[in-house]
């Protein structure tokens, strides 16, 4: 028997692929406006593993970065809360997006801008200018701030 999806289910992973990849896919056909493109169905299911993967990944560091982003931290009220109701945001999450910065100063940002904030971290590998191409080479580590270091301990926190 082939692998059949209902309508409910392709849509549930088209939502999936945007979220974690920007991907539109089109079975049957070509979709555009992501940076991956998809042809067929076949593709979609082989493509579904490594999205969804992704997307629990992006889950559990948005999970553990939670007190350095613009979200409410305060997660108690979601056991009490009126499903059917909309979410109300306590007032240290109002407190954080006003201010634009958290309790000890250092400002607050959005998933996006926290992961640009964290490339600036890396290892260069230097070699001296030289004919030789055996000539040593040598990693520089670039210094990491306390907000970043901060970040790098959420996430080594994660238990999986």
């Amino acid at each position: 028997m082939p692998f059949a999806l209902t309508k409910r289910q392709r849509l549930d992973i088209r939502i999936v692929q945007h979220r974690a990849f920007g991907v539109q896919a089109v079975e049957g056909g070509v979709a555009q406006g992501g940076a991956i493109q998809l042809h067929g169905a076949g593709v979609c299911r082989g493509f579904i593993g490594p999205a969804l993967g992704a997307y629990y990944a992006e889950w559990h560091m948005r999970q553990a970065w939670l007190p350095l982003l613009f979200a409410d931290t305060e997660q108690d009220a979601k056991a009490t809360r009126d499903p059917v109701a909309p979410a109300k945001r306590s007032q240290s999450a109002k407190d954080k997006a006003a201010s634009g910065a958290l309790p000890d100063g250092q400002p607050v940002h959005s998933f996006t801008t926290l992961l640009a904030e964290l490339t600036t971290v890396v290892s260069n590998t230097c070699r001296a200018p030289s004919e030789d191409p055996d000539s040593p080479a040598f990693n520089v580590l670039t210094i990491a701030t306390e907000y970043q270091k901060r970040a790098t301990a959420l996430i080594n926190a994660i238990n999986l």
